[in-house]
């Protein structure tokens, strides 16, 4: 686990953990949230708070937990773009930091050897498309393969982040819901 020390008001030093998982705990914590239904998925995310840049800064760890739900489209899209033999989305690495409405930045990790770092996306404070409450928004550039595409990001234990995927086709006003991933913090 790392340690980040906070100076308060007054300049005392406090200290603020941040959790920081190994690689076979982030595996270990996402095989059994990947086990949850979509209706337990949809609480963990309503109870979810808004986290930091420092909570999510650097890499994360990332599964696609829910996916009885997914439809037929979503599913296609993501076996493509980030889980065919080419792709094997691993992560997000979170860059930049986002505040006081200024944008962060962040990329997409893959397994891959030839272009592991690819989809990047800015990251900003938004209300959720579910329910409108705070969220962290990653949002991809007119150009990537991922355009259309805003993900919704809340932490719902520390070090552990769930994230709805949400898509507008070109030429349609309303986003749709794809499905959920999960990061944990490595």
């Amino acid at each position: 686990m790392g340690v980040l020390l906070v100076f308060d008001i007054m300049g005392e030093m406090e200290e603020s953990a941040i959790k920081i998982f190994s690689k076979n705990q982030a595996k270990e914590i996402a095989a059994k949230i990947c086990a949850k239904p979509s209706r337990e998925l949809d609480i963990l995310f309503a109870n979810g708070s808004m986290p930091s840049f420092k909570e999510l800064q650097g890499d994360t760890y990332g599964s696609w937990p829910g996916r009885e739900k997914y439809t037929w489209w979503a599913r296609v899209f993501i076996w493509f773009a980030l889980d065919s033999v080419w792709a094997r989305w691993d992560g997000k690495r979170f860059v930049e930091p986002w505040d006081s409405g200024k944008r962060g930045k962040g990329v997409n990790v893959f397994r891959n050897i030839l272009r592991p770092y690819r989809h990047s996306f800015a990251t900003y404070e938004k209300q959720a498309f579910a329910d409108t409450r705070p969220a962290i928004a990653l949002e991809y550039p007119f150009g990537s393969l991922m355009w259309g595409m805003i993900d919704d990001v809340r932490k719902i234990e520390p070090g552990i982040f769930l994230g709805q995927v949400w898509f507008r086709f070109p030429l349609q006003k309303k986003y749709a819901y794809m499905g959920y991933f999960l990061l944990c913090k490595i």
